[in-house]
């Protein structure tokens, strides 16, 4: 509560709420605005069940306007070649739904997670009758530290068949239960992205990192366990632990220019073989410390 109180005292917040009532931000003309994704996303099984994803989509960087940054960790070429810019994410009414929900979490931040909860437990309620497992990524279109502002802990033991909240983050400070958060580092074009991206593979989590199509069909020859075919699925928090989750670049500018370079958004062969014969080597040192 210490962290929603926080939140709706800033100047965003108290910003917003002079533009916007609450009635504006959390309807819209057809009725409640829904914060969960409608669709569900079937990836796997587990013992049996089919596992259920569902996400949330809020504006990504400084879309919302009046001050927000919802990735405060992005860069510029990241925030060019969001995945909002791809499909329907570029559509007047998905950027609106974003925009909204997302002024509605900063102006109203107690309203907002009590209809988030609410949902939560509404899909948890369907999976279960439905007798699959589902799981939460709150962070489709953003970079939102939700463990600040929910007990996750709880509500993956309360809401029924809920089994984890999982997102991707380009945060290397955040501190999480992987039990209950399963966060996979995104490596970006920035200087220190690499080391940061190997101590997240020290310590058994995985990383993601964009490459060109060719190149990561090209990788994924190559036949290492420890690389993951992340366009295959989102589906995160099955991969093995130390896992490099390869992405193939779906934005324009996936150019030969881009191709061959370490230090753009899209990385080269070269980097990411880089990356895995490093954290081998780290991570075998890690295993022999335990021993």
């Amino acid at each position: 509560m210490e962290a929603v109180e926080k939140l709706a005292q800033s100047k965003a917040s108290r910003a917003i709420r002079e533009d916007y009532s609450l009635r504006e931000l959390a309807f819209n003309p057809s009725g409640y605005r829904r914060l969960l994704s409608k669709g569900s996303y079937k990836f796997d099984k587990k013992d049996g069940k089919p596992i259920i994803t569902k996400g949330m989509y809020l504006s990504p960087s400084n879309e919302a306007g009046y001050g927000i940054n919802t990735c405060a960790n992005a860069t510029k070429e990241c925030r060019a070649g969001c995945l909002i810019f791809t499909g329907q994410m570029k559509m007047k009414p998905a950027i609106n739904s974003r925009i909204m929900k997302t002024r509605f979490f900063y102006a109203y931040p107690d309203q907002f997670l009590d209809s988030l909860i609410d949902e939560l437990f509404e899909e948890g309620k369907q999976a279960s009758w439905d007798r699959e497992i589902i799981q939460f990524r709150l962070n489709g279109t953003s970079d939102i530290n939700w463990e600040k502002y929910l007990h996750l802990e709880t509500l993956i033991k309360d809401i029924p068949a809920c089994e984890i909240f999982y997102d991707y983050t380009k945060n290397p400070n955040r501190q999480v239960n992987r039990n209950h958060y399963h966060l996979t580092y995104s490596i970006s074009d920035n200087s220190k992205s690499l080391s940061q991206g190997l101590d997240y593979l020290e310590k058994g989590q995985s990383v993601a990192v964009v490459t060109s199509k060719t190149e990561m069909k090209q990788l994924l020859e190559v036949g290492s366990k420890t690389f993951i075919n992340g366009d295959k699925n989102d589906h995160r928090p099955q991969d093995p632990k130390s896992s490099i989750v390869l992405l193939s670049f779906k934005g324009k500018g996936a150019t030969k220019a881009q191709r061959g370079t370490s230090k753009g958004f899209v990385k080269s062969a070269e980097y990411i073989i880089e990356l895995l014969t490093k954290s081998s080597g780290l991570i075998q040192k890690a295993k022999d410390k335990v021993k």
